[in-house]
């Protein structure tokens, strides 16, 4: 009960993209280990900084069980990091150490290795936890089976991921969440998917748009391209417009102010008057800054998977706007969604509680 209740107080929590590695680790990584048995203060149980490359002093952030056949990594990233990047050196020190089992975090996203298993360090990858994703049970109960400690210690941790492995099911299982998968890719506003997009269409037409109106592109054809609950293949070669028996829409269809236009904004009981979305943000950022200019530095840590949001270098942006009495500029290239969310990371860094109200047509 209480990893569950742990998880579902992540679920709602703000301004995780925010968080540095430190962070990460003292907010999440280590309270999972505690409600999964591990003694926080027993360097026998968890071993923090475990040296696995003594020329170059890297370190592993966690081993677990160091002094056992089963001993388990845990390397940890922040939430924006990309663990792609990292997994191939990660699970490469697994393998040198001949660890039971590797587990690569970002707090959110958690990779788990069969380091002693065949084949390439992605396929040794056997199992992902996404603690907002999937279901509370589901997360609590692959954390016991692969990460508790009685299991670890016992040898049970890696015979269930061997299991799971090589499980028969997992094809099913595959099968069955790819509509969800689908659904849920086509339904978001990823930067990358935009960018994705966007270089096609420069590809094709010489032209790159703004983010604006990919996302409103995105928001008017979107349904076309979603998977139905008992969607049959009558359903997908439906002609536009015909509606199929029982035909639910999905719960991943988003509104939010794709195709609106804002007027004004409420923030800190003060109204502002704006003619655009970027006014917004650079609004609303001027305002924070001169508020915390001391500490206004630290909207340099809110990046996207492929670049910062604010930077000194505007080099490192598409459309960069100085933010007004700074040296900062920020991406302005978002869609409305995105500066709508953007800005309230914004206010969350800063220990602002109160949500923007925004008056749009």
């Amino acid at each position: 009960m209480q990893l569950s209740s742990l998880i579902n107080e992540i679920r709602i929590a703000k301004g995780l993209s925010s968080l540095d590695e430190a962070a990460i680790k003292q907010t999440i990584v280590i309270r999972i280990l505690h409600d999964l048995g591990w003694n926080i203060f027993d360097i026998k149980d968890i071993r923090p900084e475990y040296p696995v490359d003594p020329d170059t002093k890297e370190r592993v952030d966690f081993a677990l069980a160091q002094d056992t056949d089963n001993m388990v990594f845990v390397e940890v990233k922040t939430v924006s990091a990309d663990l792609e990047k990292w997994e191939d050196k990660f699970c490469l020190y697994c393998f040198k150490f001949n660890v039971a089992l590797g587990v690569l975090t970002n707090g959110i996203s958690w990779w788990f290795y069969l380091p002693r298993e065949k084949g390439s360090f992605h396929e040794r990858k056997f199992f992902s936890i996404d603690l907002i994703q999937q279901e509370t049970a589901t997360i609590v109960s692959r954390f016991e089976d692969f990460l508790s400690k009685p299991n670890v210690v016992n040898g049970r941790a890696v015979e269930n991921a061997a299991k799971t492995f090589q499980s028969k099911q997992k094809s099913q299982i595959i099968k069955k969440a790819l509509p969800l998968a689908w659904n849920e890719l086509i339904s978001s506003e990823d930067d990358s998917l935009i960018d994705l997009f966007n270089d096609m269409l420069e590809k094709i037409s010489g032209y790159r748009a703004e983010s604006e109106v990919i996302a409103e592109f995105w928001a008017e054809n979107r349904n076309k391209l979603l998977f139905w609950e008992g969607q049959t293949a009558q359903a997908a070669r439906k002609e536009p417009g015909q509606q199929i028996e029982g035909e639910k829409t999905t719960k991943n269809t988003r509104k939010g102010y794709t195709g609106k236009a804002i007027s004004a904004f409420v923030f800190n009981n003060n109204r502002y008057a704006v003619r655009s979305w970027k006014q917004l943000l650079l609004t609303l950022c001027s305002d924070i800054a001169r508020m915390h200019m001391k500490d206004f530095n630290k909207v340099l840590s809110l990046k996207g998977r492929k670049r910062p949001y604010f930077t000194k270098n505007l080099n490192e942006l598409r459309a960069p706007e100085r933010i007004e009495g700074t040296d900062i500029f920020a991406e302005t290239n978002l869609s409305a969604n995105h500066i709508v969310t953007l800005s309230e990371e914004i206010l969350s860094l800063f220990g602002y509680t109160e949500h923007l109200r925004i008056e749009s047509e």
